[in-house]
């Protein structure tokens, strides 16, 4: 065998060994991840239990860690827009009733949540994962100011036990 039908032999192997994979697993978040400092809440006793009291959090910024990268986090949906039952633009957030009631979450616990597809709901705050990329922004609505962003590849239905 030639030189050169050896490299490509090998080379073809090499390749062939190489398990293909699909689109990178994404990161899982949870809320209290995109609260800055959060040590410095937990040491003055505003976050109890490992739950979020949203009523005690205050505006303090966003957190940069998961900018541009492919994330999932389970939250409610509040609309923004509705057309029969699909969505297309709604707000995602920690806790049902967020944004409805006075005052609404913080930014750093509201995400703005476009899909050009849209998104089937079945009702008000329709417990969703939303998987894509993630970024910091700062997007006013009607019912809270967003102070980030997924612009989505996947939407599943996700079962909060309460």
């Amino acid at each position: 065998m030639s030189l050169r039908r050896l490299l490509i032999v090998i080379l073809a192997a090499a390749l062939l060994a190489v398990p293909v994979r699909a689109a990178d697993a994404p990161i899982e978040i949870q809320w209290e991840q995109l609260i800055p400092g959060l040590q410095t809440f937990v040491a003055m006793g505003l976050v109890q239990h490992g739950a979020i009291d949203p009523d005690a959090l205050v505006a303090v910024g966003t957190v940069p860690d998961f900018d541009g990268k492919r994330v999932a986090i389970a939250g409610f949906v509040v609309p923004l827009d509705l057309d029969a039952t699909v969505v297309k633009e709604f707000l995602l957030v920690p806790y049902i009733g967020a944004c409805i009631h006075v005052p609404p979450p913080p930014p750093n616990q509201v995400i703005y949540v476009r899909s050009e597809k849209g998104v089937k709901i079945t009702g008000l705050f329709d417990a969703m994962t939303i998987t894509g990329i993630f970024d910091r922004i700062e997007q006013v609505t009607e019912l809270a100011d967003a102070g980030y962003r997924i612009r989505v590849d996947t939407v599943k239905p996700y079962d909060f036990r309460f």
